[in-house]
């Protein structure tokens, strides 16, 4: 994942599986064209802003976990969790799946507008508050 043509070609290869999954995953008829755009790391996964069909009223988040620490993946859990909220509070799943390039899951959700906030930067009672919410 380090160098620049790494990512290039990943992205490439993500365009070509987004438009190869059934369009209704995203509430379309048809995919056209996808756009991603490469944004912060998170502490470990891999995230691009999705946009499909030039729909910018639309973006969602595609994440994944190139390095995941549990042999139950995570990334599933983490989609597991997110269903479970249903949006309450938290972005809603809609894809979750192995494309054939990457022995990885990938989690598509819908993008919540807002700003990231660094972790080691949280206060004890937002660190709590975080916690009772997860």
């Amino acid at each position: 994942m380090g160098d620049l043509y790494d990512q290039i070609d990943l992205k490439e290869k993500f365009k070509t599986f987004i438009k190869n999954l059934n369009p209704s995953v995203f509430n379309l008829e048809k995919i056209n064209t996808v756009n991603l755009k490469s944004i912060t790391t998170g502490h470990q996964n891999v995230n691009f802003i999705l946009i499909i069909n030039n729909l910018t009223n639309q973006k969602y988040i595609l994440r994944f976990n190139p390095r995941s620490f549990d042999k139950y993946e995570n990334t599933e859990a983490e989609s597991h969790k997110l269903r479970e909220l249903n949006g309450f509070h938290a972005p809603k799943v809609i894809y979750l799946g192995k494309p054939d390039f990457l022995d990885k899951n990938v989690l598509i959700m819908e993008f919540v507008e807002g700003t990231h906030k660094e972790f080691d930067k949280l206060s004890s009672e937002e660190i709590q508050t975080l916690a009772r919410a997860v």
